[in-house]
Parts: structure tokens; sequence; C-alpha cells
């Protein structure tokens, strides 16, 4: 299971959460310290080393740190001698191959596999994942419960994970997120919204119903979902979804969003709120940077790996083809993309430097080159 190790992905995987009791999916063994450089005002911008990516660009926003990781976990990056990124499961075997540890690297597989099965089996709740399990055992985001039935995090992060992908639940996931979260200007984190004080979920159930955590549509993971649509080759779908929270396509509703129209909010109020549509908390959300993230490696499909990028684009079918300079590991990367086809998803040809390449991996290039690539869709 490939782990997201940032703000809300670190802190929903985490196993352990610095001051908390009770933790969320708890799949990485860590502890994670919340909100760990202050408030808004504690932030700040700096570069740091990536293991194997490079040096990279990160910004600070009420964020969280790795207080304590196991040894199976690998630290990908520090700040200031905090953990602020990590790399767990499929992702670590992969490092761990490329590596020569193989036998662990197996070990690691053995443990991903045990977790993908209880995920499909505990995790599943006959049309969509479910959220969690409470202190008492009764699940959290199922049919079973009156209000508080499907939520929005188990469906992207599974799918972005792969889990259901080749058995059709990943697929059914997304159609249940399209059919009862989704609205005109955002999919919620939840529905029904809870209408009433909850012991056992506590802060989530305060709110009004379609506000912020208790059924409001949540910028920040939006983006999820729209990930999730385009690793099931869901082109049109992934930028529907990112179409409708982003600031340049609802200019048009300002006197409905009423925040800066540049900017991503924290939340747009939901379908249960007597505001819906109204955005709250501006600037105040890790948004921009899921967003670029989506954008980058899911829909234009510019993605990093081990080995090279990898361009897998998963676009619009009205998308007729897209131009990025893309700068890795020290060399420049000019990409056209070609979809004359029409199609959302699929790569028929790549060409480097005017030389066919069997797949959709670009080998690495010397530092300072200029490289030249050529992919039509199909």
């Amino acid at each position: 299971m490939p782990v997201l190790a940032t703000c809300a992905g670190m802190i929903l995987l985490a196993s352990d959460i610095a001051g908390q009791e009770e933790s969320y999916f708890g799949t990485l063994p860590m502890t994670v310290r919340r909100n760990a450089y202050g408030r808004q005002l504690g932030s700040f911008h700096t570069t740091a080393n990536a293991n194997g990516i490079g040096e990279i660009s990160m910004t600070f926003i009420r964020a969280p740190y790795v207080a304590e990781a196991s040894p199976e976990v690998d630290v990908l990056a520090t700040v200031d001698d905090k953990i602020v990124a990590v790399k767990y499961g499929n992702q670590f075997a992969e490092i761990l191959d490329s590596t020569g540890h193989t036998d662990e690297a197996a070990a690691v597989r053995a443990e991903v596999a045990e977790m993908e099965h209880t995920v499909l089996t505990a995790g599943w709740d006959g049309s969509w994942f479910r959220r969690a399990y409470d202190a008492f055992g009764k699940p959290v985001g199922s049919k079973e419960c009156t209000e508080g039935q499907i939520f929005i995090e188990p469906q992207g992060m599974c799918v972005m994970a792969g889990i259901g992908r080749e058995s059709g639940q990943a697929a059914q996931a997304l159609k249940s997120v399209e059919e009862r979260l989704d609205t005109k200007y955002g999919v919620v984190l939840h529905q029904p919204a809870y209408t009433s004080y909850q012991l056992n979920l506590g802060e989530i159930s305060s709110y009004p119903p379609g506000y912020k955590e208790n059924a409001g549509i949540f910028c920040h993971n939006n983006p999820w979902i729209s990930c999730a649509e385009a690793v099931l080759g869901h082109g049109d779908r992934a930028f529907e979804v990112y179409r409708k929270t982003c600031p340049a396509y609802i200019e048009d509703i300002s006197e409905i969003h009423r925040t800066e129209p540049y900017v991503y909010s924290q939340m747009v109020a939901g379908r249960d709120a007597p505001t819906f549509g109204e955005a709250k908390n501006s600037w105040l959300t890790g948004t921009a940077a899921w967003t670029f993230f989506n954008v980058s490696q899911y829909i234009l499909g510019i993605q990093p790996t081990l080995d090279g990028l990898k361009v897998d684009p998963c676009i619009p079918h009205t998308l007729s083809g897209f131009t990025v300079t893309r700068r890795f590991r020290g060399a420049t990367y000019h990409i056209t993309v070609d979809n004359a086809a029409g199609v959302q998803h699929g790569v028929k040809s790549v060409t480097v430097d005017g030389k066919p390449l069997q797949g959709s991996v670009l080998p690495l290039a010397a530092e300072g080159a200029e490289v030249n690539v050529q992919v039509v869709m199909g």
C-alpha cells in the first residue's frame, strides 16, 4: 500500500498520534505530532533533500512531523532533525529491491498483501470502503449507521493505493462517491450529515450539518477523488472533480463562494447547509499542494519513479494534447503529448530525442541534459 506522507495523509495513516488516544487508519507504524509547527503564523518555506528524489521545495502550514518511526519505515526527508516525509509498503519494497535487499522486499510485500486483504474484507461495506471502527468495535462509514454512512477519505485513499482495482471494488467505491457525495460545488466529506452529537465520534458531529467536518466540502481531499479516478483511467471524471473546487473555474460564482477568487479555501458549505456553496477559511488549507500533485502526477501523468520519469496521462477526451517542461534529477525534459485520438487514458507510443522508446518510463538523462519527448495517446 503506497503511503502518502504529508499533512492529512500522514495523520490519517499513522498508527499513533501524539496527544490523541485514537488513531484513524493506523496502517503506518509511526507516531505523528499534529500542528507541530504551531498555527498559521508559524508557517514557513524551506528546501530539503529527499532521499532518491533530490532537493525539493517544502511549505509548512500547521504541518505535522513524525516524532517516531518504526525501523521498517523509510525516512525520505528531514527538516531541522524532524522527520517530515516517509515511504512505507510497496514503495518501500521498491526501494529495497533497487538496493539489493530482495528478501526484505518480499517480506514487506507479504505485509502489504495482508493489509490489502483486510481492507477488502473488514474494510468493505458492500458498495464502498468503510471509514473506520470506533472504540466499541462498531463500523463508521457503513450502511449499518443511521448517519455518516459513506466517507470520502477511504474511497480516495484506497483506490489511490490500487486496492480493489482488479476486483471491481475500486470502481464501485468511486461510483458510490459520485452518486452519494458529489455536488455541483464539490465532493462532501460524508453523507448523511450528523444531526446530533455522537459520543463515539466527538468533534465531527459537533458542527452544524454541512459545515466543516460534518459533511462540508473540504477542498483539501477533493483531489484524492480526482487522483483515484485517474488511477482507474477516468480522465473525464478526474478533470470534472478537479474543476469544481479550482479557483480558475469558479470565478463566475463568486457571489456564492464569497472568498477571494484566486485562492483555495479550507472548506465550502455542503448541500446540508443553508449557505450551500459558500467558502470558508481561504488560504488555510493544504489544497494547493494536493492539487499540484493531482494535476502534475495523475492528470498530466508525469510521475517520478526510481527508474526515471513515467508518462501516463489521464485527461478529458476533449483535450487534444499538452506540453510540459519537467526538471528531474538535474535534467530538463520537454514533453509534448498528442491526444488527437480523443482518449482519456493510454499511451500508444513514446519517442525520446527522435528514438522510439519501449514502455512509458523515460530513461534517466545526464545532469544538465535537455531531453525532447513526444508522447502519442491512443
